[in-house]
């Protein structure tokens, strides 16, 4: 098992590389890890990917967000406690699934003794649940934002504040001395970096 293959250098990935030509017959199962994310055009690991496509043994399988029962399984599991309904839905709306999110969510959960074991139940019934973002979680998303320009910054940190999602149309009256083409460039650098999508059937809207 290959953990991790954003990181890896490029000897190490040519040497993937050769691995994958010379594996033919053998009785061996060489599973690689990656956050897309991280990966550019010219990542080094996007070449390895085109490299391995080639080779009929190779499989690429996609790692979805988790669902709203597999976040509930899985505080259940790490509290040692069933999860109430309103803390599974709290969570998982916070997260939408995305694994690391959810871990340190109810990491943070168990060590404030929010969640855990107490005569075979939660330790406490709510009907709402503030679920706050850990630190872990920030420095996460500050490092895949430092990447990024200040102008995309500026320009996302004001799309934050019209909401989850965003109109292109909403966004052009609050950025002051810039193009419709700017901010296109800019709205670009922020898709290549995986911060924000494209809504699918809509036009200017993220």
């Amino acid at each position: 098992v290959l953990d991790n293959l954003h990181w890896a250098d490029k000897p190490s990935l040519l040497l993937l590389e050769f691995l994958g030509q010379e594996l033919g017959d053998a009785s061996l199962l060489v599973v690689g890890t990656y956050r897309d994310v991280d990966l550019s055009r010219r990542h080094p690991m996007a070449e390895t990917l085109g490299e391995l496509t080639r080779e009929h043994l190779f499989q690429r399988v996609l790692l979805r967000c988790l669902s709203r029962e597999d976040v509930g399984r899985f505080i259940e599991v790490t509290s040692g406690a069933a999860a109430p309904n309103n803390l599974m839905q709290a969570v998982y709306t916070q997260t939408e699934g995305n694994p690391l999110f959810v871990t340190e969510v109810v990491r943070l959960l168990v060590q404030e003794g929010e969640v855990g074991p107490r005569q075979g139940g939660p330790q406490r019934q709510s009907d709402s649940w503030t679920v706050r973002i850990p630190e872990g979680v920030r420095e996460v998303i500050g490092r895949r934002l430092n990447r990024l320009s200040q102008r995309c910054n500026d320009t996302l940190t004001i799309a934050s504040v019209i909401g989850r999602e965003f109109e292109l149309a909403q966004l052009k009256p609050l950025i002051e001395d810039t193009t419709d083409d700017r901010l296109l460039e800019v709205l670009e650098e922020a898709l290549g970096a995986r911060i924000i999508e494209e809504m699918p059937r809509t036009v200017g809207r993220y």
